[in-house]
């Protein structure tokens, strides 16, 4: 039994939406902690599913004001643990209010931006809340001991924010997908599924003008969005419902049911607007689509083209770029298809056990360096 088993951690999770387990990579570093230490105190902005002897459920979706109380909280708790790990990097917030004497490691999976807002598209009162925002971000990082981010332009965003700044990638359970079988044509219908809520930046606008080009020249070619909720999708089905036989919007569901989704499609499509927050974070659905053994299609972006290999045909962020990209997956899809099994297959660098050998290895690091100071 590992010693650092009896370490006690203060778990800290903020998140934009209220259950932990909608975010595969951070549910994933969650269960990396209740593995190898014991969680004896938890604050959260929602439900990660657990009961503890002590548990501080903020309900606010400003991290400034869950800052504030979480720094409250923490100085009501018995100062017993061992270590802090912060879930939800805008968390770091508190430690501008506290100082606390435990070593402090937590998770970056996105761009600080993407919680504060960006100045250039503000209004002047907007901008001073937001600047006020960034300031006591950065004061509460610089007490920070060490950082993981998922991307090597995540790891040098933060670099000088922080003492101690490595890179460890978000990973997927390999363990979950079953093996696919090569085919020797390509199928038709050819299912395209994209994983993820939608919204602005992530090729919706791009899927609507290719699924009409599609339905025009009669190509029985079919898109598959699991829990997309975009409001333009939407309402364009309502208005051009010939468009429904060819994009589906399929529900949320739970993760298990994702991948089993994914073991009936053909192809993985990842569209992601190039600006400085999708330049930064690599989507958690081209490591799934890769360990799915699905063949994909991503537009030209450094958080694609930094890790996808031969089983993806790339394209431009743009309609007629996008329908191009089909055409050639469908001219050639027994061959993308054989590489993605290969590729499935080597997934080591990605694999949960990877990652969790990474992340353990880091927090017993830092936890031998206290010890010493101490």
């Amino acid at each position: 039994m590992r010693s650092e088993l009896k370490k006690k951690c203060l778990l800290v999770v903020y998140l934009p939406e209220a259950q932990l387990p909608r975010f595969p990579d951070q549910m994933a570093r969650f269960d990396f902690l209740r593995k190898n230490y014991q969680i004896t105190a938890l604050i959260s902005s929602g439900d990660i599913g657990i009961e503890l002897p002590q548990i501080v459920r903020i309900s606010s979706r400003n991290p400034l004001l869950f800052a504030v109380k979480a720094a409250l909280a923490m100085r009501k708790m018995a100062d017993d643990y061992d270590f802090i790990y912060v879930i939800g990097v805008p968390a770091v917030m508190l430690f501008y209010f506290v100082s606390p004497r435990q070593p402090v490691i937590a998770y970056a999976p996105t761009h600080y931006l993407q919680h504060f807002g960006d100045p250039a598209t503000m209004g002047l009162k907007k901008k001073l809340v937001a600047a006020l925002k960034r300031q006591v971000f950065f004061r509460g990082m610089h007490k920070v001991s060490s950082l993981t981010s998922i991307s090597r332009q995540l790891e040098e965003l933060y670099r000088p924010l922080v003492r101690r700044v490595l890179t460890i990638p978000m990973g997927v359970d390999v363990r979950l997908y079953q093996p696919r079988i090569p085919v020797d044509v390509a199928p038709v219908p050819l299912r395209i599924v994209y994983a993820g809520s939608g919204g602005q930046g992530r090729g919706m606008e791009l899927i609507a003008a290719c699924a009409r080009r599609l339905l025009e020249e009669k190509c029985r070619v079919e898109f598959h969005l699991i829990g997309c909720r975009d409001a333009m999708l939407e309402q364009l089905l309502k208005d051009e419902p010939a468009l429904c036989g060819v994009i589906h919007l399929l529900p949320g569901m739970p993760y298990a049911d994702v991948i089993q989704t994914y073991a009936r499609m053909d192809v993985g499509l990842s569209l992601l607007e190039s600006n400085i927050f999708y330049c930064a974070s690599p989507p958690q659905k081209i490591f799934e689509y890769m360990a799915a053994g699905l063949p994909m299609i991503c537009n030209r972006i450094v958080t694609h083209t930094d890790y996808i290999r031969a089983s993806a045909v790339l394209v431009e962020y743009a309609a007629d770029s996008l329908f191009d990209g089909i055409m050639e997956m469908l001219g050639r899809y027994p061959s993308y298809q054989s590489a993605a099994v290969a590729i499935a297959t080597d997934m080591d660098a990605y694999s949960y056990d990877g990652v969790e050998q990474q992340f353990h290895a880091e927090i017993a690091l830092l936890l031998e360096t206290a010890a010493l100071k101490a």
